[in-house]
């Protein structure tokens, strides 16, 4: 299972986002959370972006869209819309060809999964079978590219 870790543990991106630290501080402790996230735990994360320290909130708890879209709460939803942009272009995928799936229910995992047990050792040469099983759990669309790949088909990889 360490190739799978290892691969897991290359694709950790963490992202930092601040919520309401003065602008005045925010060079400061965000180059001191990275450097404490390297140093202490050996980690990158990705600086995202800074929600602005507006006092004025506080008088919107209950109706948020109201300060979002008043003058005061303008710079805080700009703020909003560029760290979601940011997150979502992170988060972005290929299109997959021939229709098949990048999103996978549990129930279908598990039915691939199943599937996997019962197919010959030949579709899994070169590569560990309960590697891919594992993966299955994190990496769903990959295994399925991989057993396309090898010339095995099932309905549950294909949007319908």
């Amino acid at each position: 299972m360490l190739p799978l870790i290892q691969e897991i543990e290359k694709e950790f991106c963490p992202a930092l986002i601040i919520n309401r630290v003065p602008e005045a501080q925010k060079h400061l402790l965000v180059k001191n959370l990275i450097s404490l996230c390297v140093k202490k735990l050996g980690v990158n994360i990705e600086y995202i972006g800074n929600l602005p320290d507006i006092p004025l909130i506080t008088h919107y708890l209950l109706n948020i869209p109201d300060f979002l879209y008043s003058r005061n709460g303008r710079p805080y939803l700009d703020s909003v819309r560029m760290i979601a942009g940011k997150l979502a272009g992170a988060a972005e995928t290929t299109t997959p060809e021939h229709g098949t799936k990048t999103e996978f229910t549990d129930e279908e995992v598990e039915e691939i999964v199943h599937f996997m047990e019962g197919l010959d050792n030949t579709v899994f040469s070169g590569t560990n079978r309960d590697t891919w099983r594992l993966r299955m759990y994190f990496k769903p669309s990959e295994v399925v590219n991989f057993l396309i790949n090898r010339g095995v088909t099932h309905k549950a990889f294909y949007r319908q």
